[in-house]
């Protein structure tokens, strides 16, 4: 399909989407790209980056028969994300490649493209990097789906330090402790961090599910900055301060929130405005 072809296609899609009133948060992508531009080495690093971890969402996503409205909208970020990249003259397989499929080593810890680290690895990493006196970022949480917003905060995150270990917690966790369902499984959710950033751990049951558990993996992975969200309640940004202040030489940062998807929320919309996924294959087909 020829380029024009292309964003006449997806023209299409987002005209189809403008009239239900969905467009403003949830295909907008540029305030994304935008942002992550600033600190990336360009805006090309940008758009591969969110354009093939939302591909992956969208894969997934399309292959699960109730969740198809929400693949569609992460397919048309995705997409026309790859065609700037692709105007902007970025091969995305070629990046792709060596971003996910490439097994990585540092210092002593190696570890494949198709699985999290553990703990223990990622404080081995931590480490590493920080005595080649390279400053280090620890951010972590449930990201039951990685929305746009999540995405962008994990990229953000490199605003305060130049290598980012992020900890994902297990859908075991997500299910029992938060009682919410995880949309992705464990294994495209590895997909999808390992396409943002290589140093991704998982959170598992070794870790206790309270403030002395969090406190004890800060200690362990021991960063220079800690990275929470801006709209975190605030007994839980005082507790995260309390958490860094653990640490020698660590301080506490945060990440502004931008205009992002609650997971829910989204689909109940869809569902309601879009009368159910047939509507949606058939914008997305036409």
């Amino acid at each position: 399909m020829e380029k024009e072809e292309y964003l006449a296609r997806h023209a299409g899609i987002l005209q189809g989407l403008n009239k239900l009133g969905l467009t403003s948060d949830i295909v907008d992508f540029r305030p994304y790209i935008n942002t992550m531009s600033e600190y990336l080495p360009n805006k090309r690093e940008a758009l591969m980056r969110f354009s093939t971890g939302l591909q992956i969402v969208a894969d997934s996503l399309i292959e699960k028969p109730k969740l198809v409205p929400l693949g569609i909208v992460y397919q048309t970020l995705a997409s026309l994300s790859a065609v700037q990249a692709v105007e902007n003259g970025l091969n995305l397989e070629v990046h792709h490649f060596h971003i996910y499929n490439v097994a990585q080593k540092i210092g002593d810890v190696e570890y494949g493209p198709d699985k999290l680290m553990t703990i223990n690895q990622a404080a081995g990493v931590s480490k590493t990097l920080q005595d080649r006196g390279i400053t280090l970022g620890l951010v972590h949480g449930h990201f039951r789906l990685p929305t746009p917003s999540s995405i962008a905060f994990i990229i953000n995150s490199h605003r305060e330090a130049r290598v980012i270990l992020t900890g994902v917690e297990s859908r075991k966790r997500t299910e029992e402790f938060k009682m919410k369902e995880v949309i992705l499984t464990d294994e495209e959710r590895v997909k999808t961090f390992r396409t943002l950033m290589p140093f991704v751990f998982q959170i598992g049951n070794e870790t206790e599910y309270s403030n002395a558990g969090y406190r004890e993996l800060v200690r362990k992975i021991s960063p220079n900055v800690y990275i929470g969200q801006s709209d975190n309640p605030p007994e839980l940004k005082a507790e995260m301060q309390v958490r860094a202040s653990l640490v020698e030489g660590c301080r506490y940062a945060e990440i502004v929130n931008l205009p992002g998807l609650s997971t829910s929320e989204m689909y109940d919309e869809l569902m309601r405005v879009g009368g159910g996924q047939d509507y949606f294959l058939d914008l997305f087909n036409s």
